[in-house]
């Protein structure tokens, strides 16, 4: 998470975005929730989760 990680979404389309990542940023959002992650560490979550296993 990191400040202002939120607001760093603003420029990304939701449409490229996973479902799950719309609605956390939207609830965020309507919580005031400021400490999303930001687009790059989102990222790279996604690329260290696909070479988990089982």
């Amino acid at each position: 998470m990191s400040l202002s990680g939120t607001d760093a979404h603003a420029a990304t389309d939701p449409a490229t975005l996973p479902p799950l990542v719309r609605r956390a940023l939207s609830a965020a959002r309507r919580h005031g929730f400021a400490y999303a992650c930001r687009p790059e560490q989102g990222r790279l979550l996604h690329v260290l989760a696909g070479g988990a296993r089982g």
